[in-house]
């Protein structure tokens, strides 16, 4: 019977050994060990063939990470790597071979994922960090004349409602860690977008669970050059992962309300608040990706509703002239969005009882100062309110039972917030809003008040507009919802 159990007690200890021998060896390959691969030499080759003076190191989106914000906004020749870096040492030493062989190089951008990194040391932070002082930091800190930008993941909601809450906060803990222990270097600088709502909700702003759009990742490179308002440090890294955390229990608790407009077709009409923006970052875009709608931007940047007698004139008159007759316009040249999407549009067969257009002027009618009604012609496009009255009839008579909804104008920052007169009439926002919305009730039409909606005023606007006037991506997602919201309520209604 000893015997007998001796013999397990030998078979139990090199069982052991052997699984530790295992995880030694998985350990090594994991975190220590990198393939020197084609690809891989193909990177260290272009490290002495290639004249650049920014570094685009992405460990992850890999295929929709690129290098041309830095080139079209700042000029900078640029180098996007295209190996697949396995773990901390390939990159560190990759960046150190780098930096090494090229003094032109000046920053060095990551796509930077610290789960990625903490996942090899078995999420321990203890391991992680040391791991972290012994290879990056110590890069870093050789090359104060280096700036180091890292953009960390923003990955989808749906990536995040998919891990158990144990996976979320070994991640999200990472995110911390890293962020203590890069932060307070002077030549580092950290970004992080994948708290926001706008970007995490709206599932057509990824290629995959974990991968933004080509045309996300650009955006997120252009806010990190323009301004450090997406820039995290030790004081508001805790805030950011706190209300991702909140942000994914309450989605797993309570997952968001998916709405099926995959009848419909939405017409956009307006100015530069639709129209300057195109896919999943519009505002018909995130209609579209929350609703299933399809949406038709046909908004033109700098339209007003009214015309202006002296010039020739981009206002809604001359798009209806050709949305509804295809009669060519020199005032829309140059206006490619606008010319697809009307091409799209006709090209289909609309049903009217599923077809909605939707009509939002007013900033430009404002700006200009022009006059919002004209008392002896109701129907004068020369004024605000005459214009939308005419262009409402036209679409009505070509589509007699598509819905009109029409939307206010949204709040701004410039001109004293829009409480300074303009005009020969001397008006302020305000009396666009109140005549649309008057209009509305006239016309027996929805109208989506917009400005009081968005509930902007001065304490707060800041966080809705990207310069005095324009929605910023957290404000053109906020619109899209109240949009989407109004929308259900009329289409409740019909029914």
């Amino acid at each position: 019977m000893k015997k007998r159990i001796w013999k397990c007690s030998i078979f139990v200890f090199l069982a052991v050994i052997v699984m530790v021998a295992a995880g030694a060896g998985l350990f090594y390959f994991r975190a220590l060990h990198y393939a020197d691969d084609a690809e891989r030499q193909k990177d260290v080759t272009a490290l002495s063939e290639t004249a650049y003076n920014l570094l685009l190191l992405p460990t992850y989106s890999e295929g929709t990470a690129n290098g041309y914000p830095f080139e079209h906004f700042l000029g900078v020749p640029t180098y996007k790597t295209t190996h697949d870096f396995g773990n901390l040492v390939d990159i560190n030493d990759y960046l150190k071979t780098a930096l090494s062989s090229r003094d032109s190089i000046a920053q060095v951008f990551s796509f930077f994922d610290p789960a990625l990194v903490s996942e090899d040391f078995f999420f321990s932070d203890t391991l992680t960090q040391k791991a972290y002082q012994r290879t990056l930091r110590e890069s870093i800190m050789e090359h104060p004349e280096v700036t180091f930008l890292f953009l960390l993941p923003s990955y989808s909601l749906d990536y995040w409602c998919a891990l158990s809450d144990r996976e979320v906060e070994d991640r999200l803990d990472s995110y911390l860690l890293f962020c203590n222990e890069f932060s307070g270097l002077t030549n580092v600088k950290i970004y992080f977008f994948g708290y926001l709502d706008w970007l995490i909700a709206n599932p057509q702003n990824y290629v995959n669970l974990t991968d933004c759009t080509e045309e996300i990742n650009e955006r997120m490179i252009a806010l990190t050059i323009w301004n450090d308002a997406y820039r995290v440090n030790q004081e508001n890294m805790g805030s950011c992962v706190a209300a991702l955390s909140e942000r994914i229990a309450g989605e797993k608790a309570s997952p968001q309300q998916v709405r099926d407009f995959s009848e419909y077709e939405i017409v956009f009409f307006g100015d530069s608040i639709i129209g300057n923006y195109s896919g999943s970052l519009s505002i018909p875009g995130v209609v579209n990706s929350l609703t299933g709608a399809n949406t038709y931007n046909c908004a033109v940047g700098g339209q007003s509703a009214s015309a202006a007698p002296e010039e020739e004139t981009e206002a809604l008159d001359e798009t209806l002239n050709y949305f509804l007759t295809g009669a060519p316009s020199n005032a829309f040249e140059g206006k490619e969005q606008f010319h697809s999407e009307i091409a799209r549009f006709q090209s289909g067969e609309p049903d009217d009882d599923k077809l909605c257009f939707v009509l939002a002027y007013g900033l430009n009618d404002y700006f200009s100062g022009r006059a919002i009604s004209n008392p002896l012609d109701s129907y004068d496009i020369y004024t605000y309110s005459g214009a939308l009255r005419a262009a409402v009839e036209r679409l009505q008579q070509a589509y007699p039972r598509a819905e009109i909804i029409l939307v206010a104008p949204t709040f701004v920052n410039i001109f004293a917030y829009g409480t300074q007169k303009l005009g020969d009439a001397e008006n302020v926002l305000t009396d666009y809003v109140d005549a649309v919305l008057q209009l509305a009730e006239e016309l027996e039409l929805p109208c989506l008040n917009s400005y009081a909606a968005l509930e902007m005023d001065e304490s707060n606007s800041i966080q809705y507009l990207e310069d005095g006037c324009h929605l910023n991506e957290r404000g053109r997602f906020a619109y899209a919802q109240h949009l989407i919201d109004f929308l259900e309520e009329q289409m409740n209604k019909a029914d």
